[in-house]
């Protein structure tokens, strides 16, 4: 009898058991956050730049005697010569990326410039002519493309440039002229930037530009005055260094 209420007692608390386990949850493993990876986001070439460059220059210039008031030969002066030096100066610009990662802008700069170029001119022994730049400036619209932080680009404007004329021996032995112009004409060229960080970028850049309306006014050997018109070609390296407000 002990033996059949113990049984049937075990048989009881084995159901209530199993009856408290079906009631409780499984166990659940907590779940790992989602890894998030930083997003990589490319240099916007977007926003204002300022900076410094410098670099060599040299060209070709060809001195064309206009006219001569006063009377007498119209003389010949330097048919040509070449020039070449050097400058330094400073540059603005600001640049807008789109979202096919074109690149245009606008960019003006202006340099002190020390290049020069002479010839001997005429018949008389030690008598020659030439020009000098003394400062050199463009307004250039680029356009180019952004490989991240490397932007190749073409580019393209007006230039103006402040020179100066002379002549030495035109009016006789000894004899020294001078007059200065201010000249404009056009500039094509391209370029590369590259991006350092967020702030600063370095650039290099090839031009050529085209004076055509260099006009000096010299004393004439018969008196009265002579008009010189210069035609200039000029090639220009340029590297320089940009503040960029991103």
């Amino acid at each position: 009898m002990k033996y059949a209420l113990g049984i049937a007692g075990l048989a009881a608390l084995m159901t209530v058991n199993g009856a408290l386990a079906a009631d409780i949850a499984p166990r659940q493993e907590p779940v790992a956050a989602p890894v998030v990876r930083p997003v990589y986001n490319a240099f916007d070439w977007t926003g204002l730049h300022i900076g410094i460059h410098g670099g060599h220059l040299w060209g070709n210039h060809h001195f064309d005697p206009a006219f001569m008031s006063g009377g007498g030969t119209l003389p010949s002066v330097a048919n040509s010569f070449n020039s070449d030096g050097y400058f330094i100066g400073g540059q603005a610009g600001f640049d807008v990326q789109f979202a096919n990662n074109v690149v245009a802008g606008i960019e003006a700069d202006l340099s002190y410039a020390d290049i020069d170029g002479e010839s001997s001119y005429a018949s008389t022994p030690g008598s020659f002519a030439g020009s000098e730049i003394e400062w050199i400036g463009t307004v250039r619209g680029r356009i180019g493309y952004a490989f991240d932080r490397i932007m190749p680009y073409a580019t393209g404007g007006i230039a103006v440039a402040g020179t100066r004329g002379f002549a030495h021996g035109l009016t006789g032995p000894g004899s020294y002229a001078s007059d200065r112009n201010v000249s404009t004409g056009w500039v094509v060229g391209a370029g590369v930037e590259y991006a350092l960080n967020d702030y600063f970028s370095l650039k290099g850049e090839y031009l050529f530009t085209k004076f055509t309306n260099g006009d000096y006014f010299f004393p004439a050997p018969a008196g009265g005055s002579l008009h010189v018109n210069e035609d200039a070609s000029l090639n220009v390296l340029k590297v320089g260094v940009n503040y960029r407000f991103n």
